[in-house]
């Protein structure tokens, strides 16, 4: 196997190089600046190698799903009943909007996976800035989904409360809802605040870094999403690596999102009879 060593720093290994001269002014000699996992749990310190394969990678499964709703055209979310005329527009609209948003993601991550597949030995820049992209666009659409349900709740939750719309959706997105959301410990958001964590992180790591990651980092058994948070592109304010397994993020939104469908659904069946009256 070939392996490659990878570093952000001036690393050196006991008994390799002491030209000073030589090396980059990112911090002092044998610094230990962070550590990652390889998808397996098993921690490596920065500069460790990683293997790679030198023929196509096989799957032991199928790549992971989201588990969606059947849309359709005719009424997308045909399963319960959302207000259609609100100060913020119509929610039947949104939530068909939230199911295309999933399904999105998951033809991402499929592509992913397929392109990861293909990802062996001497891998060119096109294909594995293919199969970066395909992450980084699953990711971004499983933000974006995660910030319209959470939106959509703080309406409805407020309706159901005070029998009125907000005036405001203070709790609007991932970020807010970690920050500020005392709903975390209710439904349908009580138990994923891991999962949203980690994907508000990626998702701003993905937003805010100039710094890709090298196709030595894509996953020895299975995909991986990788993303390194440089706060303003400086090396002076520390960088923070994530090397989350696509798997792991992807079941966990899926129970986070199936949990959601179901309050959504809750909601309609408390509320619908008081629409038809």
């Amino acid at each position: 196997m070939l392996g490659l060593r990878l570093r952000l720093d001036s690393t050196y290994a006991e008994g390799g190089h002491n030209d000073a001269a030589r090396r980059p002014n990112f911090g002092p000699p044998n610094r230990r600046i962070l550590e990652c996992t390889d998808g397996l749990g098993a921690v490596r310190t920065w500069g460790t190698p990683i293997a790679m394969t030198i023929s196509p990678r096989q799957l032991p499964y199928s790549a992971p799903q989201i588990r969606n709703r059947r849309f359709s055209d005719r009424n997308a979310a045909h399963d319960f009943w959302l207000p259609a005329e609100t100060p913020f527009g119509d929610l039947q609209l949104k939530a068909a909007k939230i199911m295309l948003g999933v399904d999105e993601a998951n033809w991402k991550i499929a592509s992913a996976f397929g392109q990861w597949r293909r990802l062996a030995g001497s891998t060119s820049l096109g294909a594995h800035s293919r199969h970066s992209l395909d992450l980084e666009n699953a990711v971004f659409m499983l933000r974006r989904v995660a910030d319209e349900i959470i939106s959509v709740h703080a309406v409805l939750s407020h309706l159901e409360e005070h029998g009125l719309y907000p005036d405001r959706i203070g709790i609007d997105c991932v970020g807010a809802l970690l920050k500020y959301g005392s709903a975390l410990n209710s439904a349908p958001f009580r138990g994923h605040q891991e999962t949203l964590r980690t994907l508000n992180d990626v998702m701003n790591a993905n937003k805010h870094t100039f710094i890709d990651a090298s196709p030595a980092m894509a996953g020895r058994h299975e995909p991986v999403i990788t993303a390194l948070a440089l706060r303003r592109g400086g090396h002076s304010f520390g960088p923070k690596f994530f090397h989350v397994p696509v798997r792991s993020l992807v079941e966990g939104f899926d129970r986070f999102y199936s949990d959601a469908m179901a309050w959504l659904a809750g909601w309609s069946e408390r509320h619908l009879p008081k629409a038809a009256a």
